[in-house]
């Protein structure tokens, strides 16, 4: 995992990043291989009152992702799961869409990074 300094010098303002990928207040977002939180904090910020769920294989990277969230407003969950890898936007989609999403929109955030929007699907909100 890189350090602060390198994500902070490829993108050393996330949350205007995430702004512009299109995370607003009131969404529900998901933060896949979150690290140590850099991006999720800046998401619980953006979303205020709403859900931002940090996903990371590592016990020392979703400790790290807590204190940042907990420093960005208050405690958010971070989940654990079964393998780490990068994930392509269509790969991602697969998994969402059946539990009642669709992909709206994938945004090219910088150097093998993305932001994929869903929509949730009516009646299955």
């Amino acid at each position: 995992m890189p350090d602060r300094d390198w994500w902070q010098a490829l993108w050393p303002d996330p949350k205007r990043v995430l702004a512009a990928v299109g995370v607003a207040d009131g969404m529900r977002v998901v933060d896949l291989c979150s690290g140590d939180g850099y991006f999720t904090a800046s998401m619980a910020e953006l979303v205020a009152g709403s859900t931002v769920l940090a996903v990371e294989l590592s016990e020392e990277l979703i400790a790290a992702a807590r204190a940042e969230m907990e420093r960005a407003g208050g405690p958010r969950e971070a989940a654990r799961p079964a393998v780490r890898a990068a994930f392509l936007a269509g790969q991602v989609a697969a998994w969402v869409e059946p539990a009642g999403f669709r992909l709206r929109e994938v945004k090219e955030v910088g150097p093998y990074h993305y932001g994929a929007i869903f929509d949730a699907v009516r009646g299955k909100d």
